[in-house]
């Protein structure tokens, strides 16, 4: 199976984090200083 990989600068990573944690119904499968991962299946 093929993945897309998106990757985004954003100003606020804690704003960034909750917006997408709302948009894809699951929490960031890394989370780092400066750096997010949404494993998306």
């Amino acid at each position: 199976m093929s993945r897309l990989q998106l990757a985004l600068n954003v100003s606020n990573l804690e704003v960034a984090i909750s917006h997408y944690t709302k948009l894809f119904g699951t929490a960031p499968a890394k989370i780092r200083p400066g750096y997010a991962n949404f494993a998306i299946e």
